[in-house]
């Protein structure tokens, strides 16, 4: 009890001398009044209520715009004027950039030391052509059933085999039945064995009967003749399909026999009437070689 009765002794004690400095803080301080310039608002514009009179210092708010709001302090530190020496904006466009940056984020990247896969292989080559089998039409004018056999040897370097049958003789009564048999090589000018342009060599041998007749009487005189011919053809070779198939051959050149001349003829047997004819004789010995040949080619 005598603690607290102490306690409210000394409270008490203390009241004035707080009450005396509250009544110290609120009177103004010295130099505290109305500023010297402040004149009294505009008719019109009344004093907002609640509003005491602008602190010193404070100036007036400009005609026609009301007290600013109450939360804005004044504006961040660093907007000031642009730098000096800052000229005005370039005019047009800056120059582009130079290529590509790298690609975002989450973009697909090759690996590192990826190569692009590799080009397709080259078509194959034609496996045409090593051989060829052709029916020669052109010797149907000399009365000749002849065929071809080619084979490809080496490169454009082909040989050949041409047998003939002999059936007849195109000039008047004269007849003729045998056989005749020629090689050749041939040199095909591009690069590719039967095909396009070539050169042939021909190296041939015929043997065959011929018999001719005395028209008036009708006698007839029959012998063997038979001669090498060597000769020469230049032509070209076309085959339809990449690897092989059907095949034209054309070629033309002169040959010359080198047996000497043969002389047949046939006497009527009242022997008023007579008929020769002279084979291998002087322009006799050349003779035109040709190839019309029809076939296929492998």
């Amino acid at each position: 009890m005598a603690r607290f009765r102490t306690l409210a002794l000394t409270l008490a004690a203390s009241l004035p001398i707080l009450h005396a400095g509250l009544a110290r803080a609120q009177e103004p301080g010295a130099g505290y009044g109305p500023p010297p310039s402040y004149q009294p608002p505009q008719p019109g514009y009344g004093a907002p209520p609640g509003y005491g009179p602008p602190a010193q210092g404070y100036y007036p708010p400009q005609q026609g715009y009301g007290p600013p709001p109450q939360g804005y302090g004044p504006p961040p530190q660093g907007y000031g004027p642009p730098p000096q020496g800052y000229g005005p904006p370039q005019q047009g466009y800056g120059p582009p950039q130079q290529g590509y940056g790298p690609p975002p984020q989450g973009y697909y990247q090759p690996p590192q030391g990826y190569s692009p896969p590799p080009p397709p292989p080259p078509a194959p080559k034609p496996s045409c052509c090593a051989y060829s089998v052709r029916f020669n039409a052109f010797d149907l004018i000399m009365r000749r059933a002849t065929f071809e056999g080619e084979l490809k040897v080496i490169g454009p370097l082909t040989i050949g085999v041409t047998p003939s049958w002999i059936w007849g003789d195109p000039r008047e009564n004269l007849d003729a039945g045998g056989f005749a048999l020629a090689g050749n090589v041939s040199v095909y000018f591009e690069g590719t064995a039967l095909r396009g342009w070539f050169l042939r060599g021909h190296f041939g041998y015929e043997s065959f009967t011929a018999e001719i007749t005395e028209p008036a009487t009708l006698a007839r005189a029959s012998g063997r003749i038979k001669s090498p011919i060597f000769g020469g053809m230049i032509g070209s070779s076309h085959v339809f399909g990449r690897n092989g198939g059907f095949a034209i051959s054309g070629a033309i050149g002169i040959g010359a026999a080198t047996a000497d001349k043969q002389h047949l003829e046939v006497v009527s047997p009242s022997g008023q009437f007579m008929n020769s004819v002279d084979f291998y004789d002087k322009a006799a010995r050349i003779q035109l070689l040709g190839s019309f040949g029809l076939g296929v080619t492998f």
